[in-house]
């Protein structure tokens, strides 16, 4: 029975990894699709407030970016802004759908952002990836 279980549940994600890789947009509608469910599933259950925090910029993480020039990997973060898309609307959909606040975090406006403009965060450049992570975190800390 575990067995069925795992066996399952790989057969599932390697639809979802091979999904992403042929169909980006297709990926996304089913992350969403899916996500959405959860979420109608959280309501029927009493939850009335949702904060929703996106997929940042896939690309910019230390192992997708660029090993000689270290820039973000566009192409990579691709997936990940077509789902922030699908997400946004969908969001939209539950919150006229329902009596609930849906609220979305835009991780990947912000990571953008600081990556864009380190020196308004008190970093001196944004080439080293795990600096900026830490800076990150250490300024939504000190906000939140």
């Amino acid at each position: 029975m575990l067995g069925e279980f795992y066996f399952s549940g790989a057969g599932y994600l390697w639809s979802y990894v091979t999904t992403y890789y042929l169909d980006p947009e297709g990926f996304a509608h089913e992350l969403v699709t899916h996500f959405k469910s959860t979420l109608k599933s959280l309501y029927a259950r009493g939850a009335r407030k949702f904060l929703i925090n996106n997929v940042g910029p896939i690309g910019c993480i230390p192992n997708k970016r660029n090993r000689v020039t270290n820039d973000c990997n566009e192409e990579k973060s691709h997936g990940a802004e077509v789902y922030n898309g699908k997400l946004e609307l969908a969001l939209r959909e539950l919150a006229k759908e329902f009596e609930a606040t849906f609220v979305l975090a835009n991780s990947q406006e912000i990571f953008k952002e600081f990556l864009k403009n380190p020196f308004k965060f008190r970093l001196k450049y944004s080439s080293k990836f795990g600096r900026v992570f830490k800076k990150l975190l250490e300024y939504l800390l000190a906000i939140g």
